[in-house]
């Protein structure tokens, strides 16, 4: 269990300086320019990692194993492209909070398809993730000197990281099935 704490730790600190790195890239190249990059030179890095901890069961994927992929390949694409297109457009601090909301939505998904228990610390930070994303897009809409929540702009990035998360929630729990 330290060790996924450790590891989960880790994961986010990488994603919070991958939000600051994505958002300058897709403003200097374009959200989709970006995003092909940054998913080519992501692989390329992981490629001998995943190599080195690949264990192959031998077991033939039947039609469960493709249809979780292509939710999971589905999911991966709506979240990806929504997540540089809001870092693109918007604000971080309005549209990352935004789209932690992926993690309730991923226990959402996990409880209803997959049949997983939750427990009340779950529960209580469930909710505290949700009242956080609404004070955080409350406030993106009522502060007029943000310069966002009201420009078409603005609402087109809160929009995309609402898919942003939307598809990350659907995304982990199909990794987690696959």
């Amino acid at each position: 269990m330290g060790f996924g704490i450790v590891m989960g730790l880790l994961a986010s600190a990488s994603w919070a300086a991958a939000n600051v790195f994505i958002q300058r890239a897709g403003r200097a190249v374009g959200p989709f320019r970006a995003l092909v990059w940054a998913q080519v030179t992501g692989g390329l890095l992981l490629l001998p990692i995943a190599l080195l901890l690949d264990h192959r069961s031998g077991v033939t994927p039947g039609a469960e194993f493709l249809t979780w992929t292509i939710v999971a390949a589905l999911s991966a694409v709506v979240a990806y492209t929504s997540m540089f297109y809001a870092f693109e457009r918007g604000r971080l601090s309005v549209v990352v909070p935004v789209m932690s909301s992926w993690s309730v939505i991923a226990a959402a998904v996990s409880i209803a398809i997959l049949h997983q228990r939750i427990r009340h610390a779950q529960l209580a930070g469930a909710s505290s993730v949700v009242l956080g994303v609404l004070i955080v897009s409350r406030y993106a809409q009522a502060d007029p000197h943000a310069g966002v929540g009201t420009s078409g702009r603005a609402r087109g990035a809160l929009g995309a990281s609402i898919a942003a998360a939307l598809g990350f929630g659907v995304l982990i729990p199909a990794i987690d099935r696959l």
